[in-house]
């Protein structure tokens, strides 16, 4: 965790971070009607480190009749 607080994304792409994992929430990043939606929900000011997306159950269990993707970053 940082103290700092970021208010847009190129805040977050113009800083350095050093942390092993970032975590993204899966309500941002399905969410089609999201009136605030930001790339930086997608993590795409991570420039080395593991990016993890937060499921609920119910989204896990519909990715898994579907497909099942393993993505290396």
């Amino acid at each position: 965790m940082t103290d700092k607080e970021y208010y847009d994304n190129e805040s977050l792409c113009n800083e350095d971070f050093d942390f092993d994992v970032y975590i993204t929430g899966s309500d941002q990043v399905w969410n089609i009607n999201c009136v605030d939606a930001d790339d930086a929900y997608f993590l795409n000011f991570v420039k080395q480190g593991k990016k993890l997306l937060m499921l609920h159950r119910w989204e896990l269990m519909i990715l898994k009749k579907h497909l099942v993707i393993r993505i290396n970053m």
